[in-house]
């Protein structure tokens, strides 16, 4: 996601994440991620809030982002869930002026994609991730 925020904003664009619980692997691992990608190239991470991956405390989170900075451009979650509450948060504030993106690729989020609300998600196929790991089991199970 943090990628495709960097094709999409110019240099000095300014981000707000909104990330899971603090000390939550997954938060931590997708937050250190998009944060370095995102400094990388330029783009000002301006504040990173938790919203514990819930909708509603991410509307909460991200209203008062919108309200604080005025110029914001983009909010980065780290599920779909919290997506659809900064999706909610920006409808009232500011429709259509930031770029939202999620991760989970849930199927509401993938509609709003497509109707244009959201910019991305990331589709990691969690329904699959059972018969990937079994798949490796047996890949790498010594033949007798």
């Amino acid at each position: 996601m943090a990628q495709l925020l960097v094709q999409r904003l110019p240099a000095g664009a300014k981000v707000a994440i909104i990330a899971g619980p603090p000390g939550h692997q997954a938060s931590y691992e997708r937050l250190r991620v998009a944060r370095g990608w995102l400094k990388s190239n330029k783009l000002k991470v301006i504040a990173v809030e938790a919203a514990h991956w819930n909708r509603e405390r991410a509307e909460s989170v991200a209203m008062k982002l919108l309200e604080k900075y005025l110029d914001l451009d983009a909010i980065m979650t780290m599920n779909d869930d919290m997506a659809l509450g900064a999706l909610r948060a920006a409808d009232l504030v500011k429709p259509g002026k930031v770029l939202i993106t999620g991760f989970d690729g849930e199927e509401c989020v993938l509609a709003a994609i497509r109707s244009g609300k959201i910019l991305a998600t990331v589709d990691w196929y969690p329904d699959r991730q059972g018969i990937y790991a079994i798949k490796k089991c047996w890949q790498e199970l010594p033949v007798i």
